[in-house]
């Protein structure tokens, strides 16, 4: 009969905990995409910061366009207006849901609203946008984009997506500097939108590339193009409504979502930790009753 001795004990319990940590701390899966990008205005003397985030849940394709400069936008050529993206692995047909302001947009110089999709459209097409891009959205029409497609309201004419209204101007800007176009005559929106598509099942985000941010009205206005890098899967950015309480705090729906997937994932690599160290303790404690 073999005797199980107390170093051979130690050294079980020692692998117990190494396979835990193992496959209970794995490395989270790549599989957000984010593209940022910086260049120079080709009509002023200042520099252009965006960014796209995209994320895939289920069938749903969520695409994240931020106005991520820190500075003040004083004409309308430097309004964030398009994105355009390839996906060469992906042959299928993205449908509009919506386009939303997530909580931190908002828009200026109109009525507050969430849904922005009346404003917005999406195309695609072979080499449709700047440098043979296949996709795009946009809020000016470039000669690319007709009626918008997004589901939601006119909210400024005319029904084709035309001029800067409802673009996206920085992070930054001081609303009351600048063009007349960015001071009041247009409504913009501030930071970021969120579009959402179905039909994204066959969709590996991490194959877009070729992202460029377009701005103003015409594609000769500044166009950018960015860099792509993969990312652990994030919270997506859903339409600004209140969330839960936590210790009497109202979080915004980006908080309850970060708060939950990191109870999600603290389960995930929790169980299988307790359940090993449990198991080696209940072992150890048997051999010593054994032992004694």
């Amino acid at each position: 009969m073999t005797v199980m001795t107390l170093d051979n004990t130690h050294k079980l319990l020692a692998g117990t905990l190494a396979l835990v940590l193992v496959t209970g701390l794995a490395i989270p899966a790549y599989a957000d995409r984010i593209c940022s990008a910086k260049g120079d205005s080709v009509t002023s003397d200042t520099e252009l910061f965006a960014s796209a985030t995209f994320q895939v849940d289920g069938d749903m394709l969520y695409v994240t366009l931020n106005n991520t400069s820190d500075l003040d936008v004083v004409i309308q050529s430097n309004i964030l207006t398009a994105v355009f993206w390839d996906n060469d692995s992906f042959g299928d047909t993205l449908t509009p849901v919506s386009a939303t302001l997530p909580n931190g947009s908002q828009v200026h110089f109109d009525t507050p609203v969430i849904n922005v999709g009346g404003e917005w459209a999406y195309e695609s097409g072979n080499s449709i946008g700047p440098n043979g891009t296949d996709n795009g959205i946009g809020s000016a029409g470039f000669g690319i984009f007709g009626q918008f497609n997004f589901p939601g309201s006119d909210l400024d004419g005319p029904s084709a997506v035309n001029g800067i209204n409802y673009g996206i101007t920085s992070d930054g800007d001081d609303m009351t500097s600048g063009q007349k176009a960015v001071t009041g005559d247009r409504p913009l929106i501030q930071n970021e939108v969120v579009f959402k598509f179905s039909g994204a099942t066959n969709f590996d985000e991490t194959q877009v590339d070729n992202v460029n941010f377009q701005y103003g009205t015409a594609l000769d206005d500044s166009n950018i193009e960015s860099q792509c890098e993969d990312a652990p899967d994030g919270p997506i950015s859903e339409p600004q409504v209140p969330g839960p309480t936590v210790a009497g705090e109202l979080l915004s729906i980006d908080s309850t979502a970060l708060f939950l997937a990191g109870i999600q994932s603290m389960t995930v690599w929790m169980v299988p930790a307790v359940a090993g160290l449990a198991g080696a303790g209940v072992y150890l404690v048997k051999y010593r009753a054994h032992r004694d």
